[in-house]
Formats: C-alpha cells, sequence, structure tokens
C-alpha cells in the first residue's frame, strides 16, 4: 500500500535552484492512511499543527513495527515451507503407489 517517492528540494524558500541531493521517503498521510485501515495505532506519523506545517514521519518509530512484519513474514515463509516439505513426501507416495498399480496392471494382465 506505501510507495515511496522521490524528489530534490529548493535549497531556500526564496531560491529557485534546485539542489542535486535526491531525497526518498514516504507521504505521511499515507502511512497514516494504511495504519488506520489495519486498526494500528501508530505513533509514526506527526500531523501538521497548523496550517502551513507539513505531516511528518517519524522513521525511527517505523522500525520497530517493520521488524515485527519481518519475524511475522518469516514464520509465515517457515510454516509454509514446512507444508510444501509435506506435500512433496505426500506426492512421493502417490507417485510410488501409481508405479505399483501400474505393475499389478501388468502381472494382472500377463495371467489373462
Amino acid at each position: 500500500q506505501l510507495l515511496g517517492m522521490t524528489s530534490s528540494y529548493l535549497t531556500s524558500p526564496s531560491s529557485r535552484a534546485v539542489e542535486n541531493i535526491r531525497y526518498t521517503g514516504l507521504i505521511a498521510q499515507e502511512v497514516e492512511a494504511a495504519a488506520k485501515s489495519i486498526n494500528y495505532d501508530f505513533s509514526g506519523v506527526k500531523p501538521a499543527k497548523h496550517d502551513k506545517d507539513l505531516y511528518a514521519v517519524s522513521y525511527a518509530d517505523l522500525v520497530m513495527p517493520l521488524i515485527k512484519a519481518v519475524q511475522e513474514l518469516n514464520n509465515e515463509n517457515q510454516a509454509l515451507k514446512a507444508t510444501i516439505t509435506e506435500m512433496e513426501k505426500v506426492l512421493q507416495k502417490v507417485h510410488n503407489l501409481e508405479e505399483k498399480v501400474a505393475s499389478l496392471e501388468i502381472v494382472h494382465k500377463s495371467r489373462n
């Protein structure tokens, strides 16, 4: 849901020259909306206090939720790998049974 954005800033409000430095970040309103959409009380969005202020994202406050998300995804990934391993074992048993059935069919046909 969250898309990073990259932009350059004016060196000062009165300047028209754009720095060659590119900044990448998140849009605070999108972070806020994403957190609300999953009922997550996220303290890392700093709303504007006045009309001319900007929303801000506290990237330090993003670290722990991101670590937690990576841990949860890792656990899910491990569970999926275990499921795949079990399914591969079952599939191998099915193949073995198919081979046995085919052998029995050959024996049965040769007796008739």
